[in-house]
């Protein structure tokens, strides 16, 4: 008798478990099992954020976005293994606006021209900085990240709530965090020269490019449209003489000016070369391409910009509020 209640204080006792006939008993998995004695100590029922979980298809290809060491850079993160808390598990979205290596390594001088990009969320226009992550937490406290830039791509299609629907713009923008994001004003300027009796219009300002238009109050129409762009080069000139839009249309080019900034010089070895430069449009080709182009300036280097719709909509409107006025 006593040596039965002895059997069962060590079974008790004992971690791993054990069966009166001497055999270990049945557990869950291991993910499960660290994520119960995790969860005391990260509290995961506690933090008051929305739960989701991974789309059934996706979670298969989790570790080609999310990644876990924020100290590392993430293309080096393929251990599969080591995603299967995120795989099988709801999360939380933790901490957003976190500087990881890798956004660390884009806050450099020599990323400058591709730290930003135009995003559109809810019908609104922001300006994302890409030089951050957000970070998740797992059932088991598992924790993992996944770069701001990635988020609309990823997010938007491949997490889900708990209901099982693809989650809501507002959710997406909870994925981000305020401080990668600035919300633009799309509205462009619009000044008026009482002398020559022509509208300067002038959208905002994307990835060191605006787009502007002269419109002439005489002849009610626009009788200028150029996108305007400084294109920056690492110590050595582009020497920019062509624009070729994806149509294949060959624009008329002017070169405006050059800027040259040595004051990162001492630590990146180069300097930055800038050539300020304008490509001319018609009306008609940016109301055929509301949805975006490419241009191609070239020269001995070649550079290719994106004219994200949000400007085509900014000059087109401003446009159409000249014509209605008359």
């Amino acid at each position: 008798m006593r040596s039965s209640i002895f059997a069962l204080l060590v079974c008790a006792a004992a971690v791993s478990g054990c069966q009166m006939n001497g055999e270990q008993s049945q557990y869950d998995s291991p993910v499960k099992k660290t994520g119960t004695k995790r969860q005391k100590f990260c509290y995961y029922d506690r933090i008051k954020a929305d739960e989701y979980r991974l789309d059934a298809k996706y979670s298969y290809f989790v570790e080609s976005d999310f990644f876990y060491d924020p100290n590392s850079p993430a293309f080096s993160q393929k251990e599969s293994d080591k995603f299967e808390p995120i795989r099988q598990q709801k999360f939380k979205v933790e901490q957003t606006g976190l500087i990881t290596f890798d956004a660390e390594s884009l806050r450099k001088p020599k990323h400058k021209i591709d730290r930003y990009k135009e995003i559109k969320i809810n019908n609104n226009y922001y300006r994302l900085d890409k030089a951050y992550a957000t970070k998740v937490i797992t059932e088991d406290c598992s924790e993992f990240y996944i770069s701001v830039s990635d988020v609309q791509s990823v997010i938007s299609g491949n997490v889900r709530e708990m209901s099982g629907d693809l989650i809501s713009d507002n959710e997406l923008l909870s994925f981000i965090g305020s401080k990668p994001l600035q919300k633009r004003q799309i509205d462009a300027d619009v000044v008026y020269d009482e002398f020559d009796k022509i509208y300067k219009i002038r959208t905002p300002e994307h990835n060191n490019m605006i787009l502007r238009a002269v419109y002439d109050e005489r002849d009610d129409r626009v009788v200028l449209i150029q996108l305007y762009a400084d294109l920056v080069f690492f110590g050595e000139w582009g020497n920019i003489s062509r624009a070729v839009d994806d149509s294949g249309n060959e624009r008329t080019l002017v070169r405006i000016d050059t800027d040259t900034d040595c004051s990162a010089s001492s630590v990146v070895g180069f300097c930055n070369l800038t050539e300020t430069v304008g490509a001319e449009f018609p009306e008609s080709f940016l109301r055929k391409n509301k949805d975006g182009f490419r241009v191609k300036f070239a020269g001995s280097i070649e550079r290719v910009r994106s004219i994200e719709p949000f400007m085509i909509e900014s000059l087109l409107k401003a446009v159409e509020r000249l014509q209605s006025s008359e």
